[in-house]
């Protein structure tokens, strides 16, 4: 009990080195309660999951998280939170009218970086007992060129438009 209580006591006050915010203190409340549940018992329930689940389920609670720490106050945390699922009658179709086509370019390269093409092309080619010289091992040779330029790409862009953009502090510097 002691460990679970120094857990949440921890995080509650690194939420506090980030902002003397409620949405602060609720952020690092609530990473400091998943370490405590998971340390319970949902740790090893979530071990037994398949991987898309587990994956799922660090995405699901890592984005939640990053809400209450990016929202200026806890009411507009929770309304975004209700906005992600629905409650306010959002059309997910309809956010592309509303964010530029960079946005939605960066959201798409993201999805499908995300993706383990590689991986999985790696384990096709060893499946297949494949030769250096056989069609899987181009293949697969190939998407590794491309993940490799498609991130130099994703780089240079992502420098030029901060080079180009207006000025955006750093998120500690209105601490």
């Amino acid at each position: 009990m002691r460990t679970y209580l120094n857990l949440v006591i921890v995080f509650f006050l690194c939420g506090l080195w980030h902002g003397a915010s409620w949405s602060f203190v609720t952020w690092g409340l609530y990473h400091g309660s998943f370490l405590v549940l998971e340390r319970m018992g949902l740790g090893r329930l979530i071990a037994r999951c398949p991987r898309a689940l587990r994956h799922a389920y660090t995405l699901l609670v890592v984005m939640v998280g990053w809400v209450f720490f990016r929202a200026d106050h806890l009411a507009t945390a929770v309304s975004y939170l209700g906005a992600m699922v629905g409650l306010h009658g959002t059309r997910w179709a309809a956010l592309a009218e509303y964010l530029p086509g960079d946005v939605v370019l960066a959201t798409l390269v993201g999805v499908v970086g995300s993706a383990p093409i590689v991986p999985m092309l790696a384990r096709l080619r060893e499946g297949l007992g494949a030769r250096p010289e056989s069609r899987a091992a181009r293949l697969y040779m190939g998407w590794e060129l491309a993940a490799v330029g498609a991130t130099a790409l994703v780089f240079y862009a992502s420098a030029a438009l901060l080079a180009a953009g207006t000025y955006n502090p750093f998120i500690y510097f209105r601490f």
